[in-house]
């Protein structure tokens, strides 16, 4: 049997190029998500998110992302995610719909923004029609099988979207 040493801060692996992959992020209901957001983009190698509302990185979540993310605040999404399809970009919206892919069996291009919904209201109908994809975790949701689970009077409960972008931004690397 061999012996096994716990490495727990090993050096980041340097990458042959910058990821082109952005997060846009309509305006959060909780800085806390936002921050979780942050922190997986920033362990995946992201440089770039791109967020509307009153966003605010809290540190104590986020850690040391200041560095190495940078946080691009604009007052509505629509212009901004316009302007980067026109830079050749493609625009995949992390949301379940009736053509949604399954997020596992999607392509991704290299340059590809992964738009992510609100915590309660996904993404806004303007946005989502902007996009040339919507990609989700059929694990999760699917017709045939209902989330498992903790349930609220009205319906399922949504997963977040941290934990979703926390799902997908690996998939893409």
């Amino acid at each position: 049997m061999s012996d096994f040493v716990q490495q727990r801060h090993k050096p980041a692996v340097a990458l042959s190029r910058p990821r082109e992959l952005l997060v846009a992020l309509p305006p959060m209901r909780s800085n806390v998500n936002l921050s979780r957001i942050i922190r997986t983009a920033s362990c995946c190698g992201l440089r770039r998110i791109i967020c509307s509302g009153t966003a605010r990185r809290i540190a104590k979540i986020a850690r040391e992302t200041s560095d190495s993310i940078e946080l691009e605040p604009h007052r509505t999404l629509p212009p901004v995610l316009e302007r980067l399809k026109a830079d050749g970009y493609e625009l995949v919206g992390l949301e379940q719909t009736t053509g949604s892919e399954s997020l596992f069996e999607f392509s991704f291009r290299r340059k590809t923004v992964l738009v992510i919904g609100n915590e309660r209201l996904g993404i806004d109908e303007k946005v989502l029609r902007l996009m040339d994809h919507t990609v989700e975790d059929t694990r999760l949701w699917t017709p045939l099988q209902p989330q498992r689970g903790h349930r609220r009077r009205n319906g399922p409960l949504r997963i977040l979207p941290a934990v979703s972008e926390g799902i997908a931004e690996p998939v893409y690397c």
